[in-house]
């Protein structure tokens, strides 16, 4: 599981915040301008050198070309490219910065106050020494080269240097494996230095005034992020036994020969990265964080005219056990929406089904559009129709998302109590149910870490995501009940499984005289990347578990189209990030939100919605309507907003915090006590549904 797909928690969007709360610069003459961009970019190609010429030196010692103990520093060839390199680093610098006589040290240089450099000392990077003292042009190139250097070393040492020297040269499945994490890591280093350097380059010239990967060009997070996810998805597949990352036959960090704790570097704003490597999914994580420090540290000490250089990229002493004995931050627990108190004993139950909606909820920025039956539509900023939105759907994001919509999980049942009834309408509380699978009462009161880590207590018991290694949104409350079935679906070629815990006691109401619904309900959305774009969820097949943390044990049944169910979960260490969803407004009649420029939410990151403009999001729920002896159907609808996930990944392509649009076609089974039949039904007072409710009153027809 990629960090960036889990504990990275937002690090780039908080990343944005403290870099675009600095003063924009003013205009400067050109020739700054250009040394400002030409530190940046040759920065950003010298370390990108550096990295392909390490990385393969090392590869040959691990392929069994070169001896185990060879120092890829010093080894010739692989010098000779370093060097070569920053000879064109020093004499691009030169020719940008040293003025007219293309000299640095000499009066026509360009001031170090203008072009941001007048500090005195190179910042250092990950305490390597690199702390030369800055006068001159010149000065700043040995700082940007030993800063390239320490980034691109700190890399590839951690997938290097503790290799399992005995698998050096087999060809074994295990060797393969060692190769794949260098090379891929390497790769998606250079692909970050690269898109880094433009995006800066780019703020420099004036084209944009934001903060770096993201929102900056609007190009350069959602590169990285795809990035991100090819090297997962190649190690994953590589060491992973067949099964992806998280499964029975992954290669642990000793076979592979990994340390056992990750170095305690940490990403600019932030967590560190110092964490307990036990298993193959924390040892990409680790490569994950280590190497996004690496690079976003060595690109913002060279645009120190408009970023700040963060303190975690040279923190003073940073251990595993400041991290984990860290105080954690107060927290207030509130309820999403006040629901009524239960009575003593329930009048009643109903108990309501997911139907299926449309057959296809539409691609990515709704083309093709969503098939009927059709539930809603969205409109441009002139309010000419851009798409329909399909039935049993979830569309979310702005207008820059990615991933095509969600179909929810048909089949699924949940279970409400009748706590009152005045008349035709019924109040709906939570209610125990049979079991995880449809109660509808909230989490906690204990917390666990959701993503395996050992907590507190060394069984996950937790307080905040600093007990659960820092991943973000990690420390949860223990699921009591689930609203649905786990939903699968694909992202970026990898298979994503969602699992909707209920974090709050679930309400609604009824009323059968006007045909009105409404519900409340709040989840806490557990996404798990689990690399299987197949079958991105486990299933329940035959009454035994396929995939998941139960492979292989017994289970009752598949719900729905999708064979998904409660009883086979992902594996928690394929955990990659919460979305803490609150929809409080689904209801039976028609929802419409209109914003001039299509920003619907706070924060969101982008006007639009759903991958493209967007004026007016509509969505229309239907009323009760009979649906056979003791049966009604109807389709809540609602639009919300959806915060951030806390991974870079998700948020990036999905454009979050973004709104989003739901509608959940249902059928629903009431049960209600004796003396209520009563009283509703001799004589009848729900006319016209004499037929449909109370002709079946103490039979309790289920959905």
């Amino acid at each position: 599981m990629s960090r960036l797909l889990s504990t990275r928690s937002g690090r780039l969007i908080g990343l944005a915040a403290v870099l675009a709360a600095l003063p924009a610069i003013r205009p400067a003459a050109a020739e700054q301008v250009r040394c400002r961009r030409t530190l940046s970019g040759e920065s950003a190609k010298y370390v990108q050198t550096v990295v392909k010429a390490l990385q393969g030196c090392r590869d040959r010692q691990v392929a069994g070309t070169l001896p185990p103990a060879t120092n890829c520093v010093t080894e010739p060839a692989t010098a000779a490219r370093i060097a070569k390199a920053e000879a064109r680093l020093r004499g691009r610098i030169v020719g940008a910065c040293g003025g007219a006589d293309h000299a640095c040290g000499t009066a026509d240089d360009d001031s170090l106050a203008a072009i941001g450099w007048n500090s005195g000392t190179c910042p250092d990077l990950g305490g390597k020494g690199c702390t030369n003292a800055i006068s001159d042009c010149g000065d700043i190139a040995d700082c940007l080269a030993c800063a390239g250097r320490a980034a691109a070393g700190e890399s590839m040492d951690l997938c290097y240097a503790s290799l399992a020297s005995g698998e050096f040269g087999t060809g074994s499945t295990l060797n393969r494996c060692q190769r794949t994490i260098g090379k891929e890591t390497a790769r998606y280093f250079r692909t970050a230095a690269k898109v880094l350097g433009r995006c800066w380059s780019g703020r420099l010239r004036g084209a944009h005034t934001n903060a770096c990967p993201t929102p900056g060009d609007g190009k350069a997070g959602p590169a990285i992020a795809a990035a991100d996810a090819r090297k997962v998805a190649r190690i994953c597949a590589a060491c992973g036994g067949g099964d992806g990352c998280g499964g029975t036959n992954d290669s642990t960090p000793a076979q592979i020969g990994f340390p056992s704790s990750c170095p305690a570097v940490a990403v600019p704003a932030g967590p560190s990265c110092s964490a307990s490597i036990s298993a193959l999914q924390p040892l990409v994580d680790c490569v994950d964080c280590v190497t996004e420090s690496a690079a976003e540290c060595a690109a913002i000490l060279a645009v120190p005219a408009v970023a700040s250089y963060s303190a975690a990229c040279n923190p003073v002493t940073t251990t595993t056990t400041t991290v984990t004995t860290a105080t954690c931050p107060s927290t207030t627990s509130t309820t999403a929406f006040p629901c009524p108190a239960a009575p003593p004993t329930p009048l009643g139950s109903a108990k309501i089904k997911i139907l299926p909606g449309s057959t296809a909820c539409g691609g990515p920025h709704l083309v093709p559009g969503a098939s009927p039956p059709i539930s809603g539509e969205v409109d441009y900023l002139d309010g000419t129709k851009r798409a329909d939105l399909g039935l049993g759907c979830l569309y979310s994001g702005g207008g820059l998302a990615i991933p095509p919509p969600l179909s929810m999980s048909d089949g699924s049942t949940l279970t409400v109590d009748v706590a009152g009834v005045n008349g035709a309408a019924f109040t709906l509380v939570a209610s125990n149910g049979t079991g995880p699978a449809d109660c509808t009462k909230g989490a906690g009161p204990g917390r666990h870490c959701v993503n395996n880590f050992p907590g507190t207590d060394g069984n996950g018991a937790c307080d905040c995501d600093l007990n659960c290694g820092s991943r973000a949104g990690a420390c949860q409350l223990d699921a009591n009940c689930y609203f649905g079935a786990p939903i699968p679906f694909e992202f970026l070629n990898n298979g994503v499984c969602v699992v909707n815990a209920v974090q709050s006691d679930v309400c609604g109401s009824a009323n059968l005289a006007t045909n009105e619904t409404s519900l409340a309900v709040s989840v806490s959305s557990r996404i798990h990347l689990t690399l299987n774009p197949t079958s991105p969820c486990p299933q329940c097949l035959s009454g035994t578990c396929h995939g998941g943390e139960r492979d292989g044990l017994p289970c009752s049944g598949g719900v729905g189209t999708r064979n998904t169910t409660v009883e086979c979960l992902p594996h928690p260490e394929q955990f990659a990030g919460l979305q803490s969803i609150s929809l409080s407004g689904l209801s039976s009649g028609t929802v419409t939100v209109t914003d001039p420029v299509g920003n619907f939410c706070p924060g969101q990151r982008t006007p639009g919605a759903f991958g493209g403009e967007a004026g007016t999001i509509r969505e229309t729920g239907t009323p009760l309507g009979s649906a056979g002896t003791g049966l009604l159907d109807t389709t809540f609808a609602g639009i919300l907003c959806v915060p951030a996930s806390g991974n870079t990944l998700f948020d990036v392509e999905g454009d979050l915090p973004g709104p989003a649009a739901v509608s959940v076609p249902v059928r629903i089974g009431f049960c209600l006590l004796p003396a209520v039949c009563n009283t509703l039904c001799n004589p009848c007072l729900l006319p016209p549904l004499c037929s449909t409710l109370c002709s079946s009153c103490l039979t309790c027809v289920s959905p």
